[in-house]
């Protein structure tokens, strides 16, 4: 088979496969591999046609070489009579009845017989025939065993094996035939014989290569069928990535539809702190324009026009009259200070009240990254430098909370001297008040030099107000550049916090980019 292989141009690998795939059963190959014997069985066909072609070529030079050599011998036959009587006799002898029914059955072949059996009868006719000796009849001979090998080779891929063992039987038979026929000494073919096995082996052939090209054009709708379908599975794996795509892509959307909803409450959030903040500061003004009306010596002249009243009174109508006034004018300035003092207070307390809250939940922040930061600490070794910018930014928010609490400490403490030192100056106002009135009152019952020591004494008393109208100036004007410090902490703290913020937004890209993260909106 091997050597059957080559002379057809076949590769023996491509012969075995098919019968290694008929011993052994038909494995399950996957669509590469049925490509790859589709390529091969496609090639083999080529090479066949091309061999065949080869085949026809190569005859046909034969068939001119042939008619050379009858030429050569028609000039021999005409010069003795004796050997055109002699080459006469022998082959009457070779034309006997058995020849005349082989050539009967050449004309009506057998329906078993393919190509092969052409070739094999047209090797028999030259062995008939006169000048079977001659190189171009052992060509034509040759080609035609190439013809049935490569038939026998065709009917075994094709997977016939029933026909090609008839066609090998038909073939050994017609070889021995040959071959006993080519003991005998033959005579020389005459051209009419030679050019019908000529016609009748091309027609062969040509049946052969209609066979071949339908073979080929079924070889290549199998082909085009697997191509197809390999397209429509490519086109589905492309289907369900641009699937998954679409879904990565709803997700990136979704994720940033609830960062900005996120980013939005928080901006809510801070427009009404501001808010907040600004009415508080509207407040504030309006608490400190009412104290800078009400003016120490606006107060200390209507005290001295009312005593001056009550000096110069001359019944005790009056005296009780302005008396009351006073007394009036006492108790309502003392609720005022109640008040303002009530309200600075309460501001203060709501102030300290908005910052513990602010504070409490940057820490409560600072806790969630803390503990989001745990799991892929491991995985953020490179991220060093950054975490370092954070332990120093945290280190300067608690530094900043330690001024703060240091301020709200000192705003406490000032506050109380405050409370305390007005406290004792309204007890003073009001006792001196009290004193200098009824002191006034018995200098007017009693004589002038009692009213002129009760004038010392409000004079004295005067003095002591002013001193401590000056000790309260202080303190304010230091609880002032405590408020100051205060606000300067609150920025201080307003600046760390932001930037926390734009280190966890660093975090959260670092996150994004090494893929160990998942989108989190901070709220």
């Amino acid at each position: 088979m091997s050597a059957v292989a080559r002379s057809d141009g076949v590769c023996p690998s491509s012969v075995r496969a098919p019968n290694s795939a008929r011993h052994g059963g038909a494995p399950t190959m996957d669509a590469g591999s049925k490509v790859c014997d589709i390529h091969d069985a496609l090639r083999r066909a080529k090479w066949k046609m091309s061999s065949l072609q080869q085949e026809l070529w190569q005859k046909e030079n034969c068939f001119k070489g042939e008619e050379e050599l009858w030429i050569r011998a028609e000039r021999h036959r005409t010069e003795p009579n004796e050997s055109l009587v002699d080459m006469y006799k022998e082959s009457r002898v070779c034309q006997s009845p058995g020849t005349k029914k082989e050539q009967a059955g050449e004309a009506l072949p057998e329906p078993g017989c393919g190509a092969g059996d052409l070739g094999g009868m047209g090797d028999e006719e030259v062995c008939r025939g006169p000048g079977f000796l001659k190189p171009g009849g052992l060509m034509l001979k040759r080609r035609g065993e190439e013809a049935v090998t490569g038939h026998l080779l065709a009917l075994e891929d094709s997977g016939n094996t029933s026909a090609a063992s008839s066609v090998q039987e038909d073939h050994s038979k017609t070889k021995a035939s040959s071959d006993f026929n080519s003991a005998k000494p033959l005579p020389v073919l005459d051209k009419e014989r030679n050019i019908a096995f000529l016609l009748k082996e091309l027609d062969s052939l040509r049946d052969l290569n209609k066979k071949l090209q339908d073979q080929l054009a079924a070889k290549e709708r199998e082909l085009e069928n697997r191509l197809v379908d390999a397209e429509l599975k490519e086109t589905a794996l492309e289907a369900k990535a641009c699937e998954k795509a679409g879904a990565l892509v709803e997700e990136i959307y979704a994720a940033q539809r609830d960062r900005d909803r996120a980013l939005m409450a928080r901006l809510r959030l801070a427009n009404e702190e501001r808010d907040e903040a600004l009415l508080r500061a509207r407040r504030l003004q309006q608490a400190a324009t009412e104290l800078e009306n009400i003016s120490p010596e606006e107060y200390d002249a209507d005290l001295e026009d009312l005593l001056n009243r009550v000096n110069s009174a001359d019944s005790a109508q009056d005296i009780e009259r302005s008396g009351a006034v006073i007394i009036d004018r006492l108790q309502k300035a003392q609720e005022r200070r109640r008040k303002i003092t009530a309200e600075e207070m309460n501001a203060v307390i709501e102030e300290r009240d908005a910052v513990l809250t602010r504070c409490k939940r940057l820490e409560q922040d600072l806790h969630q990254v803390r503990e989001q930061s745990r799991p892929w600490a491991n995985n953020s070794r490179h991220l060093t430098g950054e975490n370092n910018e954070e332990r120093a930014r945290k280190e300067e928010l608690d530094a900043v909370r330690k001024e703060r609490d240091w301020a709200f400490d000192q705003n406490r403490k000032l506050e109380k001297e405050i409370h305390a030192l007005r406290v004792y100056i309204s007890q003073h106002q009001s006792l001196s008040q009290e004193a200098a009135v009824i002191e006034q009152f018995k200098g007017t019952s009693s004589s002038i030099p009692e009213a002129q020591h009760s004038e010392t004494q409000a004079s004295q008393a005067h003095l002591q107000n002013q001193q401590l109208l000056g000790q309260l100036q202080l303190l304010s004007s230091e609880y002032q550049s405590i408020q100051s410090q205060l606000q300067q902490s609150q920025d201080a703290e307003r600046e760390a916090k932001d930037k926390v913020q734009k280190l966890e937004r660093l975090v959260e890209v670092l996150r994004k980019k090494v893929g160990t993260g998942s989108v989190r909106t901070v709220i």
